[in-house]
Parts: C-alpha cells; structure tokens; sequence
C-alpha cells in the first residue's frame, strides 16, 4: 500500500513533545472503527477541533504535510455528522483519497499495537510510553517493546508477455 500515497510522502519519525493542533486530524477508534464524515461524498478523518476532549492524543506520523494523532480516549463526541466505519467500509467505498486510507490503516496498526502491549508480556506490570522512541516501557521488569514490522516483497518474472513466476 506504500504505492498508494505517491506522490505524497510519510514522515514515521517520532516526536514525543508535538503537540495536537486544532487542524491536526485525530483517528478515533471504537470496536475496531474509525470516525469519518461524509463530506460532499468524500471522507475525512475529524481534526482535533471537531472533538470534543482534545486530551490523551499521541502523535503517529505526517502525511502528506498534516500530522496524525491518535486519540486514546472513547468519550470523544464528535461533531454533527461524524460516524464511525470499518477499515473495509472505508477503503472499498471509494470515498477516501488513497493516501488517506493508507494513514488510516497505518494509524489503525499502531493502535493495536499500542493496545496490545498496555501491559507488560513479561511480567504484567502496566507499561508507560517512553519518552524517547516510539515504545513502551515496563517499569517493573525493563522490557522495551517496539512496533512490528512486517515487511515482504512481491515479485514477479515475466518472459515478454508470459508470467512465468510470482
């Protein structure tokens, strides 16, 4: 999906002292969906303006030249005319620009991330996120744990007009 965003560009560098801005857009994520709105029929992830808490967000990457954050809170109510959607319903709607629906799911892969490792794996001990680096930390044990990435690579070989392997 990498392609998908050409010809904008993805900055995955972390800051952990940026701050969310009113324009800056905030993913919200509620039993596995996140909040748009229908605009004009096209859909938009909320800024940080159209929500309600404006608390607990932590910033995810820049595309495009606009910065992401995700909100770790479920009381965010948002604006008139938001709702919430799966991934699936997002990207095969076809309401989304692409490289909106690649944050989206990029952003839907840190949280998880985020979420699964709320406690530590080793001890159990509730992690705290480092100041430093995108991970967290446990306290008790020492255990730091990063993001996976699981890159691949898809190939295909062709002898003029035949596939002949991918």
């Amino acid at each position: 999906m990498i392609q998908d965003i050409l010809p904008y560009k993805m900055d995955n560098h972390y800051y952990p002292d940026k701050r969310c801005r009113s324009q800056d857009l905030v993913i919200c994520l509620q039993e596995g969906k996140m909040l748009v709105k229908n605009e004009d029929g096209v859909l938009k992830f909320p800024c940080a303006a159209m929500l309600s808490s404006g608390k607990d967000y932590r910033y995810l990457f820049n595309v495009a030249g606009e910065d992401y954050y995700l909100s770790f809170t479920t009381d965010d109510v948002p604006a008139a005319g938001y709702q919430y959607l799966s991934l699936k319903e997002i990207r095969f709607s076809g309401k989304m620009a692409r490289h909106l629906v690649f944050a989206g799911y990029t952003a839907c892969h840190l949280a998880r991330w985020y979420m699964v490792n709320t406690f530590c794996g080793h001890c159990g001990t509730r992690t705290e996120h480092s100041v430093s680096e995108r991970a967290v930390l446990c306290p008790a044990c020492g255990v730091i744990k990063y993001p996976q990435i699981n890159p691949a690579v898809i190939v295909g070989i062709i002898d003029r007009e035949r596939i002949l392997l991918t």
